[in-house]
């Protein structure tokens, strides 16, 4: 763009200096042009490289980050499963007959002899 405009102020300058074109300023002006359209292609590729370069380093984070966080979940995880199990050991203990028998005989319990039920007429029981 600014190459362009730079050609067309020379030839015109050219032209209304000699009037005729004089091929060796032509020519370098060209490689001017080519020169500025070259730098502009350079910088563009620099920021696309620059800004490319950051988005990678900041995905490469992010995955990093979230690779961490994975990792504390399966320890978390493996600690809960564990503790789990312990607690179900602990419950099938509590749960066993020697453990039972155990506590009744702390506290003093003794077996219940023959059970009576009582029956109610069906006038005395309340009914809806």
């Amino acid at each position: 763009m600014e190459g362009e405009q730079i050609i067309k102020s020379e030839e015109s300058e050219i032209s209304e200096n000699d009037g005729s074109y004089n091929h060796d300023a032509l020519k370098s002006i060209k490689k001017l042009a080519v020169f500025f359209n070259l730098a502009t292609l350079n910088f563009i590729l620099f920021l696309s490289f620059i800004v490319l370069g950051t988005g990678y380093l900041a995905f490469s984070n992010q995955l990093i980050s979230r690779g961490f966080s994975i990792n504390k979940l399966r320890t978390s995880l493996l600690e809960t499963e564990k503790q789990n199990k312990e607690l179900e050991l602990e419950v099938m203990n509590l749960e066993s007959y020697m453990a039972v028998d155990q506590r009744i005989a702390a506290l003093e319990m003794v077996k219940a002899g023959e059970v009576e039920y009582i029956e109610a007429k069906k006038e005395s029981v309340a009914m809806r």
